[in-house]
């Protein structure tokens, strides 16, 4: 895959989930992706992690979306400190697709 620098954040997000999917580690079907450079969200329709996340949650344990991370550290691979912009919110639900939604809170 060829990283393709200087995109803006979220068309670096962008970039890296269809190269995911160009090499099958991701299927299309399975999530939705949305928005611009100051609010966009990620819908994962079927995530491989669900059931961890859903392991963890009956234990009581506190839980982050491996998803939401991979495309902050694709932000930050493409220039230094922009991971650092956003703040994620992450909505877990066991029935139907999760939601994370990304917030740019500083310039």
């Amino acid at each position: 895959m060829d990283f393709q620098k200087g995109l803006s954040p979220y068309n670096t997000a962008k970039m890296f989930v269809d190269a995911l999917v160009k090499a099958e580690f991701f299927n299309s079907a399975d999530f939705e992706m949305d928005g611009d450079d100051n609010n966009f969200t990620f819908k994962a329709i079927n995530c491989p992690y669900k059931s961890h996340c859903s392991r963890l949650i009956e234990e009581g344990k506190e839980i982050a979306c491996l998803r939401a991370i991979t495309l902050l550290g694709a932000m930050e691979y493409n220039k230094e400190g922009e991971s650092l912009k956003y703040m994620y919110k992450f909505e877990f639900n066991k029935e139907t697709p999760c939601l994370v939604s990304f917030e740019k809170f500083k310039d």
